[in-house]
């Protein structure tokens, strides 16, 4: 499917308006072209010998004009094809000779080759414009200087050759302005289509972050609970019974959370992560260590750092064989801080391939932002995650 057809597929209006806006321009069009050779016609009657001919060639101009103008709706980065220019040239200069050599009057119907002129100049460079435009003015010159009678009146016919020329000069861009006004107008149109594709591409890559943090943080503490219960049965039975029932309150947890990001509704307090952080460490025989106070740092702030604590305990469930764990809570007028250390992780695990989707992601919310994330190995098998973020964006 092309852009063009994409935005009209979103938008039935668009194609309703283009045919509106064809009838409306091929009315003005042939409105002009025809009533100016009626004009003539009952102001200067040449004889059915010329009248009759030079008619059929200004329908024929009319109607080349009209399927060019319909087509370029369509497809308004192209160019008129070569057939286009070959009858475009025949038509106009035929149109033109015939209605000069008919009267003194007769350079009235150069108006038909200069919309013909306008549209053969579509989608040209400046240089081929100029030199086409020079060209077909002096080619109505020489035409009416040769086959224009003279003036009623008596002397030169040059003067009905200038009007000849002046109308090639200047009337072929009311038709190349007109199809530029519409490539423009398709232009628009692509343009607030690729907004619309874009902002969709947000929004679904805003939701697969979210919706990482939810499930992978949520399956990771589910699977390691449910191996904490297998090893603690039989030995430890009542010990074993109470995991389980914490597999299915993260579990149920799990799925109102990801209920409440499809309504746009879900929030994330860093207090409550450090809560969920604590038990969960705790069953695991991790010692966790908090330096800082969470109600301290703004309610804006919340939200974000209790994510990069929920994907840094993650990592740790996921990617180690900790001990110990720190998490550090910093807060100052324009910064809001904070670090999560743990140890236990392998050798094998320290290299730059570690990263997963959820700190990229992460990385990325924050830079949106105007915050910034770390994340990587650092000495005697620690890894570091260290968010900072401005409280007053």
């Amino acid at each position: 499917m092309t852009i063009a057809a994409a935005t009209d597929a979103e938008d039935p209006a668009l194609p309703a308006a283009r045919r509106r806006m064809v009838i409306i321009f091929v009315a003005m069009t042939g409105s002009i072209a025809a009533g100016l050779p009626i004009v003539f016609l009952m102001l200067y009657w040449p004889g059915i010998a010329f009248a009759v001919p030079l008619i059929l060639l200004d329908l024929g101009v009319l109607a080349l004009h009209s399927w060019w103008f319909r087509r370029s709706l369509r497809h308004p980065k192209t160019r008129p094809p070569q057939g286009y220019l070959v009858l475009a040239a025949i038509l106009g200069t035929s149109l033109l000779c015939l209605g000069m050599f008919s009267s003194p009057l007769g350079s009235i119907w150069a108006f038909g080759p200069a919309l013909l002129l306008g549209d053969s100049l579509t989608r040209r460079d400046r240089r081929t414009v100029i030199a086409s435009v020079t060209g077909a003015v002096l080619a109505a010159f020489g035409i009416g200087v040769l086959l224009a009678p003279q003036p009623p009146g008596g002397g030169p016919n040059w003067a009905s050759a200038a009007i000849a020329a002046a109308y090639m000069a200047v009337l072929w861009t009311a038709s190349f302005n007109r199809v530029y006004w519409l490539g423009s107008m398709n232009t628009l149109d692509t343009s607030r289509r690729m907004a619309i594709e874009l902002a969709t591409a947000r929004e679904r890559l805003r939701l697969a972050d979210d919706l990482h943090d939810i499930l992978g943080h949520a399956l990771e503490v589910v699977a390691f609970k449910s191996e904490l219960a297998g090893k603690l049965l039989p030995a430890e039975a009542v010990r074993a019974r109470g995991e389980i029932d914490e597999v299915a309150r993260v579990a149920r947890d799990a799925m109102s959370e990801v209920r409440a990001l499809s309504r746009d509704r879900r929030s994330t307090t860093l207090t409550a992560e450090l809560a969920g952080a604590q038990a969960t460490l705790g069953s695991a025989d991790i010692e966790l260590s908090v330096t800082g106070d969470p109600a301290q740092l703004p309610e804006e702030s919340q939200d974000i750092l209790g994510r990069v604590l929920r994907e840094a305990m993650t990592n740790l469930l996921r990617h180690s064989n900790a001990a110990h764990c720190s998490v550090l809570l910093g807060y100052d007028t324009d910064i809001a801080e904070l670090r999560v250390t743990n140890d236990g992780v392998p050798a094998t695990e320290s290299g730059p391939d570690t990263e997963g989707t959820g700190l990229a992601g992460l990385r990325r919310y924050l830079n949106e932002r105007r915050g910034r994330l770390t994340a990587g190995p650092g000495h005697e098998g620690t890894f570091t995650v260290h968010a900072e973020l401005p409280v007053h964006t």
